[in-house]
């Protein structure tokens, strides 16, 4: 590798570079022209549309990436022209598309597609998709221009909603700063809105194709699709002239919340190799191990006791995550209580002696997706289950939720009174694998949190096993392969969870959920896709691969670590002025406040720190300066390999991470 490929890698797991993005401006409006979609469309300096892009979908709902080509780019001081064709060709499938965007410094914003399938393309849903922030427009007024003429006032929703909010859209207009608003008119079929907050991305989304018609569908070779979305704005606001570089974070007291057990995810098929790394995996200080178990996989009494076997090995404390597949012989699932008891028995038998202290468990059918509106196949009542987990595990706690997506518990919640806890995991990824995708999405987690939360008030909440890359994929057949290393939407390996972005993006999860309160925590597991601790694996792990000696270590294994050590310590107030960029979590340490920030943007960024009590504050940095050190010294970011830095003008390279102590 050459040196701009090495530092690459120690980002993002990956030689491949990042797509390159490209500011358009017509006066007061801009937008990011990225990959052949536009990000972040503002004016005067306030976002008024997160993103509009052509997407394609397959009938497994994964995201192809068409190829961009002949693109132009005219710029003029007040209006800019970009035109470019998209491509899709695959061994059974060839699409193809021509798009033309125009703005002008009037507040005028279009972005037209005309499609012309070379073969016939199979499709849960190909067309426009609109993005609406979060931030400032979660509970908001909004009015909605319906495909017969009528308009309807309403709300975006404030706690997530699980259903679409809204249906049959022609347009929509709502406040982006107090004196200025926005219309986005969509052309082409029926728009419908969903709250994509539901996946952890941070947008309400508006896209073409109701769901309530026959999917997947075909878009016939050689038959032209005309679609278009057109912006535009009413107002004069004043320019928001922030300093978008300067980040001041803000100490404050410490509070009653306390920081969350950090637990590890173990799939059987990884407990052998996790087991050979036990050592290593031991210095993570995780405080639990979650236990995957589905006999519908062929797994048994042994696949526990070896899963056990490192919990004791690592000093972890044991849960359990089991599939119950409750089918009948024709495969079919069954709601019958005795198939339940009997699978539940079994459960019981397998685990043994294993004293599991939290145990989760759900139907095989509730691994897949459903629409707000379709029925649920059987199974038995989720009370029912959760009184027989009961039952088998009279000293466990009994959690119920979903081993899926915020998503699936949205639209299915557990019965709170029947529960000790909820849970629930999250991808960053299924809608799409860029980088300002997945780091955005953890602008979502406190709506996500708060939705959870209402839905079982009081009773403690876990959320894993999570991690970039998807565990499994409710929505189609399986996570995408990825053998050449990308940043594939949906995919199962994800290249970052190698490299400082993950470590960043660790930090910026880990903050919501301390101060939220939750109660635990799984974002990792010891090897594998999700693992902390370098092993050889199938897939290619550029840099790791070439090295040898002493057990190697992926930068998020120092994170992990210190939050892990941190459980049940007091949660201090850190406040970011520019959390989507930089992120602070603060927590009381055995030497004083101990403060993590992360660069969640790939850009250098200047930190001014207020409140820490100690004016010259010791500061250990993840960043490619570093990178070796992290890979190769499990104590690479303690105390002792501290720095004095001056807490007025801390400098955080691109997706670094800082520890500092007071």
């Amino acid at each position: 590798m050459n040196s701009e490929q090495t530092r690459l890698v120690m980002l993002f797991g990956t030689g491949e570079a990042p797509g390159e993005q490209r500011l358009l401006t017509a006066g007061p409006l801009e937008a990011v022209l990225d990959q052949g979609a536009l990000r972040n469309i503002s004016f005067a300096g306030h976002e008024a549309i997160r993103g509009i892009a052509y997407v394609l979908r397959d009938r497994n709902w994964a995201t192809p990436i068409p190829e961009v080509l002949d693109l132009a780019v005219e710029e003029e001081r007040d209006g800019f022209r970009v035109t470019y064709r998209g491509r899709h060709r695959t061994a059974d499938a060839r699409f193809a598309y021509s798009a033309v965007i125009e703005g002008s410094a009037q507040g005028r914003l279009s972005f037209s597609v005309e499609a012309v399938p070379e073969s016939d393309w199979v499709t849960n849903r190909t067309g426009f998709v609109v993005l609406h922030p979060v931030d400032g427009v979660a509970g908001e007024a909004v009015s909605v221009l319906h495909t017969d003429g009528g308009t309807e006032d309403a709300r975006f929703p404030d706690l997530i909603s699980p259903s679409q909010p809204f249906f049959d859209i022609r347009a929509m207009t709502h406040k982006v700063a107090e004196t200025l608003k926005v219309t986005c008119t969509m052309e082409g079929d029926a728009f419908e809105a969903e709250d994509q907050r539901n996946w952890t991305d941070a947008s309400y989304k508006t896209y073409v194709r109701p769901l309530s018609k026959p999917r997947p569908y075909a878009m016939k070779a050689g038959v032209k699709d005309r679609q278009a979305v057109r912006l535009s704005f009413e107002g004069e606001p004043a320019r928001d002239s922030g300093d978008t570089d300067a980040v001041t974070v803000t100490l404050g007291a410490a509070g009653v919340r306390t920081m969350p057990v950090m637990a590890l995810a173990l799939d059987p098929d990884q407990a052998d190799q996790a087991l050979g790394t036990a050592d290593t995996v031991r210095l993570l200080a995780a405080g639990a191990l979650f236990c995957h178990h589905d006999p519908s996989r062929g797994h048994g009494a042994a696949d526990i006791l070896g899963m056990a076997r490192l919990c004791e090995a690592v000093g972890a404390d044991p849960v359990l995550e089991a599939v119950l597949p409750l089918q009948r012989p024709d495969g079919s699932f069954s709601g019958d209580v005795d198939l339940l008891d009997r699978e539940v028995r079994d459960l019981a038998e397998c685990a043994g002696s294993v004293a599991f202290t939290h145990v989760s468990a759900s139907p095989l059918a509730y691994h897949k997706s459903y629409q707000p509106n379709e029925t649920w196949p059987d199974a038995p009542p989720l009370e029912t289950v959760c009184d027989r987990l009961r039952r088998a595990f009279p000293k466990a706690a009994i959690g119920g939720g979903m081993h899926s997506y915020f998503t699936e518990l949205n639209r299915k919640p557990p019965p709170a009174g029947a529960i000790d806890f909820i849970t629930h995991t999250t991808c960053p990824m299924v809608h799409a694998g860029d980088d300002a995708s997945v780091m955005e999405s953890l602008e979502a987690l406190p709506s996500v949190m708060r939705s959870a939360m209402a839905m079982a008030p009081g009773k403690p909440y876990w959320i894993g096993p999570s991690a970039i890359g998807m565990r499994f994929n409710p929505y189609g057949a399986a996570p995408m392969e990825n053998p050449d290393n990308r940043r594939v939407a949906m995919a199962r390996v994800d290249p970052r969870q190698r490299g400082l972005f993950n470590a960043a993006w660790m930090i910026g999860y880990a903050a919501p959920a301390a101060a939220h309160g939750l109660a635990g925590l799984c974002l990792a597991a010891p090897t594998g896709p999700f693992g902390l601790v370098y092993a050889p694996q199938p897939w290619q792990q550029p840099w790791f691969d070439d090295e040898g000696g002493q057990p190697l270590l992926y930068p998020a294994f120092h994170v992990f670590r210190d939050l892990a050590r941190h459980a049940g310590r007091r949660v201090v107030e850190a406040r970011s002025s520019a959390p989507s960029m930089v992120q602070a979590l603060a927590f009381e340490g055995e030497e004083g406040t101990v403060l993590w920030l992360a660069n969640l943007t790939p850009a250098s960024r200047r930190v001014a720190l207020r409140g820490f009590a100690n004016p010259k504050p010791t500061a250990c940095h993840g960043d490619t300066s570093t990178f070796t050190a992290l890979a190769r010294d499990p104590d690479a970011m303690a105390p002792a390999n501290g720095r004095p830095a001056d807490p007025s003008t801390l400098e955080l390279a691109p997706y670094g991470v800082c520890r500092l102590t007071a």
